[in-house]
């Protein structure tokens, strides 16, 4: 028994050395694949919330202003690198009118060994709750 133990005393460490590479490279590609889907989570929150304050904003108001500030600004706390700032678009007419909110933001990589994309993008459409559309009288004399 001695004589087999003796013969197979270095087979751990070339395995060892073996696998460490490939370990190491799933080991990054999981932590950078993360990274990405965490920055896409934040973004898309960023926008959900500057959309839901801008459905309740009245028309009055511009709520797609008040969206994109929102959202820009919730990004900004989220700690996002806004390649282009949040911008909406009012679209169709009552009773289905909706905004369309978008954003592209910057993503990092955290090691780097593993290709990634370097922005994200996301876009959320939310109906609006004020549906009114301002009425201009004509006269006709």
């Amino acid at each position: 028994m001695n004589i087999h133990r003796k013969r197979r005393r270095g087979s751990n460490a070339i395995e060892f050395a073996l696998t460490l590479p490939l370990f190491l490279l799933l080991l990054s590609a999981v932590m950078d694949f993360s990274w990405y889907f965490f920055t896409t989570w934040r973004l898309s929150a960023s926008l959900r919330e500057g959309a839901r304050i801008g459905s309740v904003t009245p028309n009055a108001d511009d709520p797609v202003s008040t969206a994109e500030d929102e959202a820009e600004d919730r990004g900004v706390g989220y700690g996002l690198v806004w390649t282009t700032v949040p911008v909406g678009v009012v679209v169709d007419n009552p009773p289905q009118r909706r905004m369309e909110l978008s954003g592209t933001v910057e993503v990092t990589k955290l090691i780097g060994l593993v290709p990634m994309p370097t922005v994200a993008t996301s876009t959320v459409v939310i109906r609006l709750e004020d549906q009114t559309v301002a009425i201009t009288s004509t006269s006709t004399n």
